[in-house]
């Protein structure tokens, strides 16, 4: 087992370069699509218990829970698998996903929590259609997702032109992840604004938004890719420590966000790690503490496998992982 201190707990990132042009389009479609999110949400149909519902290629709005989802046939696969794509409305600001279903098995998804919020299970398939059964599940009853199951595609853009539907992948510093989003106090719309106001300003949460997604794709990792991965990088392979025994435990296979009133008007929003390794598992790896008055972050403090680390060194990691590439360029020391 690896221990803290060693490299093969160190995380690795990367930024992106947006050109002028492409953040004025981006704005202009945010605008478009926001119009067109109130409407989709007014006609999305309510599921309260467990449905079964066609779905095509075409996108289909339901209201689970506390969210309105927009759900599609992806492919259809075999053996009783199939794939759909699952994005929680507005789309502009949540990553669509890409969730394998298996059938009469239940697969656990929470898109816009830590736990699990919505279940799928696949009834039957064809090339153009397939019958889906959703089932509500409650976060509160902290039921684990199945991460293996669940791939982070991109950030969807996605405006209805007269009833036409456009669509274009973006990808950019600020994406959301799909694990994060849940909160621990009941915070007012004003209270949330100025929250999401200071984060969205604050350059370590655009890259930690960044990092949720490479650890989310962390499941595709296997012990073969994790050996050519290394191999190709290092020009030697992988011992231990460094061996995929060792890393893969103590690699993130999820992040999830926590918010937390400490009082007199200040927040922390806290970023931890789902693991294997039990030494890392629900553990704190960025606190930022966020004045709502000034809508702006005071404090932050690196702890767990981003012990000792910074903004920069982070960013020089995440360079790295998208160096390497894949779903184990995250996990290659």
């Amino acid at each position: 087992m690896a221990e803290p201190s060693k490299a093969a707990a160190r995380p690795h990132r990367h930024a992106l370069m947006i050109p002028r042009m492409a953040i004025i389009a981006l704005v202009v479609i945010v605008l478009v699509i926001a119009g067109a999110y109130l409407g989709l949400s007014g006609g999305a149909a309510r599921i309260g218990t467990s449905t079964a519902v066609t779905l095509t290629g075409s996108p289909s709005y339901f209201s689970i829970g506390s969210g309105v989802y927009s759900l599609s046939l992806a492919r259809a696969g075999s053996g009783g698998t199939a794939y759909i794509y699952v994005n929680r409305l507005p789309i502009f600001v949540n990553p669509l996903l890409n969730v394998t279903l298996v059938q009469d098995n239940t697969t656990k998804v929470n898109a816009g929590s830590s736990f699990a919020s919505i279940g799928f299970m696949l009834e039957s398939a064809g090339n153009s259609s397939m019958v889906v059964r959703i089932t509500p599940l409650d976060p509160n009853l902290q039921i684990a997702p199945d991460a293996g199951r669940i791939r982070v595609v991109s950030v969807l853009l996605a405006a209805n032109n007269g009833g036409a539907s456009t669509t274009s992948y973006i990808t950019t510093t600020a994406v959301t992840t799909t694990i994060a989003a849940t909160t621990t106090i009941a915070q007012t719309n004003t209270t949330h604004a100025n929250i999401m106001t200071a984060l969205k300003r604050y350059n370590v949460y655009g890259l930690m938004q960044n990092y949720s997604i490479l650890y989310a794709n962390t499941s595709q990792c296997t012990p073969i890719a994790y050996h050519n991965a290394y191999t190709l990088h290092y020009s030697y392979q992988p011992m231990v420590p460094n061996d995929y025994q060792n890393v893969s435990t103590v690699t993130p296979y999820a992040l999830y966000t926590n918010t937390t009133n400490i009082g007199k008007g200040n927040y922390s929003f806290a970023y931890s790690t789902k693991t294997i390794d039990s030494v890392y598992n629900n553990t704190h790896v960025v606190v930022m503490k966020i004045n709502v008055s000034t809508s702006r972050v005071y404090n932050t403090v690196f702890s767990g496998i981003f012990q000792g680390q910074n903004y920069t060194s982070l960013l020089i990691g995440y360079s790295k992982a998208q160096g390497i590439g894949g779903p184990c360029g995250v996990v290659v020391p």
